[in-house]
């Protein structure tokens, strides 16, 4: 699917003076995710997915309660959901759920990562023997960044793109690194639990940004996480 994509517009739809119409309040987002929304029904098979042994969890917050969300293998508004799961604020517009009782948008408002949930789904299960693994899989390096020149109304919003997807990734596992502790730990119920956290990231710096679909950033970006997982380059945290 990915090799198919001949660039953005795959993606995502431009709207005529969209930053400047949003900002009027003509339009709730830079962009239109039409064309992701086609994929989405395309490739994802409800019924397939609530009938799946493999537990998904897919995060997205809600703005009308402000509540981090999550839907599972066999929840209604299953596609509603990967598609708020994507939505970033200011670059597109919320979804609307549960019959409009809810607008959906990337769960990194509140959850840069999904593996809060990912821990919670492993703590309803019993204990693999020899011990438990959860993998961490980043498309970004987790090297310190140079700062940023705020420039114009436009860096701003990439910059808050940014924060919001990779750069506040380090203080994430930070937390979970003490969910993990907590999870090994001796005081819990059972005795605890031999959890390992294992974080695999490029290693050195992709530029571009992070909207960028052409084929040929795609296929770059593809042969760096070949290369990176050949190498066996997992940081145990």
């Amino acid at each position: 699917m990915w090799f198919g994509l001949r660039g953005n517009h795959d993606i995502y739809r431009s709207r005529p003076l969209g930053g400047v119409r949003m900002v009027l309040g003509r339009h709730p987002g830079v962009y239109e995710p039409g064309p992701l929304r086609e994929i989405l029904l395309e490739h994802i098979d409800p019924s397939r997915v609530a009938t799946s042994p493999v537990q998904l969890r897919v995060g997205y917050v809600d703005l009308v309660t402000g509540r981090y969300r999550t839907a599972g293998n066999d929840d209604p508004a299953l596609r509603d959901a990967v598609l708020a799961s994507c939505s970033l604020p200011v670059a597109f517009p919320p979804v609307a759920l549960r019959n409009g009782r809810e607008l959906g948008v990337d769960g990194g408002v509140r959850s840069i990562s999904p593996l809060l949930d990912a821990l919670a789904a492993l703590a309803e299960r019993p204990p693999a023997p020899g011990g438990d693994e959860v993998w961490v899989i980043l498309t970004h390096s987790l090297r310190r960044r140079q700062e940023t020149q705020i420039q114009s109304w436009l860096t701003v919003a990439r910059r808050c793109v940014s924060l919001l997807t990779d750069e506040s990734m380090p203080e994430d596992l930070a937390r979970v690194r003490q969910i993990s502790d907590l999870l090994r730990s001796e005081a819990m119920p059972d005795g605890g639990r031999k959890v390992r956290l294992r974080v695999v990231h490029p290693q050195q710096r992709l530029d571009g940004p992070t909207l960028d679909f052409t084929p040929a950033r795609l296929r770059a970006r593809y042969e760096d996480g070949l290369r990176t997982a050949r190498a066996g380059a997992a940081l145990e945290v």
